[in-house]
């Protein structure tokens, strides 16, 4: 008689992106809501409109004056004067407006709701040169927001919601769905284990917070693009208590087409109680950081930081 043995179950590699953002456990990455094509500035040439638009501040009312190329402000009210304008150019004042941009034909709100634009959305041209798409600033599902802009007088057509039909629009598509291509969501204790992979160059420092320390839990951090500019990218414990233990090697290159050559400087950076790792500019792709846990502080497990300055020991800081 043969027995059965169980299939095996092979261990699948977990991945996060860390692009141009920070990472930690309260950023609240995910995918921003939006009303595509929302307004529609197409029937607004010659006659008055409004709408309104709900903000994180309040709700905010957008008037079109076809008459006036000036007008005064009113509480939570922009006012446009659109006299003159044609189709596109209402269309690029009206984004202009939810910018809160300085133009002589925009009115802002004098008080309330709207005295510098809509707080917390963005405005950008949508499939045609008078249709616009608003986005929430921030992203996740709170900025969801159903029949958030609705048109109130005006052209039929001001306002669309998603099928193209002239009813109120919507904010849709906002979440913080949790995926491991894009990195959308906060930092969480289970997603230890994972391979960080550096995906795009940073435009400014950038720091990668690490969940509260405990036993077991481990990072890998790969770069996969060149970091370059003046930033540094660090890894940093959740607490100054927790810090980091061994050492970070830094390798120094030349050449800017592979293979790189070493410049044979070897630099054993010795971590000393410190609780943030900084891997500053210029350093190359393949480079990698593995840390673990052991419940209290950090351990660099293994480590080699390949960097194009000359001198290697100015690729890795501790603060």
């Amino acid at each position: 008689m043969s027995k059965s043995r169980p299939a095996l179950n092979p261990h699948k590699l977990r991945y996060l992106t860390w692009g141009d953002i920070d990472i930690n456990s309260t950023t609240a990455m995910g995918t921003q809501a939006v009303a595509v094509n929302c307004i529609d500035s197409t029937g607004a040439t010659t006659v008055d409109g409004s709408l309104t638009v709900d903000t994180s501040e309040g709700t905010v009312t957008i008037t079109m004056d076809a008459s006036e190329t000036t007008s005064d402000g009113v509480a939570n009210q922009i006012t446009l004067s659109t006299s003159t304008l044609d189709n596109d150019e209402i269309a690029d004042l009206l984004i202009l407006a939810v910018a809160g941009t300085t133009n002589s034909r925009i009115a802002y709100a004098t008080s309330g709701a709207g005295t510098a634009g809509l707080k917390g959305i963005d405005a950008a041209e949508g499939s045609s040169s008078t249709e616009i798409t608003l986005t929430k600033s921030s992203s996740g599902s709170a900025g969801n927001a159903s029949a958030a802009i609705t048109r109130v007088s005006g052209d039929a057509g001001l306002v669309q919601n998603a099928a193209g039909a002239n009813a109120a629009a919507s904010f849709i598509r906002g979440s913080n769905a949790r995926s491991w291509v894009d990195s959308l969501h906060p930092l969480r204790e289970s997603d230890s284990g994972a391979i960080v992979l550096v995906s795009a160059a940073a435009t400014a420092n950038r720091t990668f917070t690490l969940p509260s320390a405990k036993k077991g839990l481990n990072f890998k951090f790969v770069w996969g693009v060149q970091d370059n500019g003046n930033f540094f990218r660090a890894i940093k414990t959740a607490a100054a208590t927790e810090t980091f233990r061994g050492t970070v090697i830094a390798i120094a290159t030349k050449g800017s087409t592979e293979p790189f050559e070493s410049e044979q400087d070897i630099v054993t950076n010795l971590l000393a109680g410190e609780d943030e790792i900084q891997i500053v500019d210029d350093c190359r792709q393949g480079s990698w950081v593995e840390v673990v846990s052991d419940g209290e502080h950090w351990y660099v497990v293994d480590s080699s930081i390949l960097n194009v300055t000359e001198n290697s020991d100015a690729a890795v800081a501790f603060a």
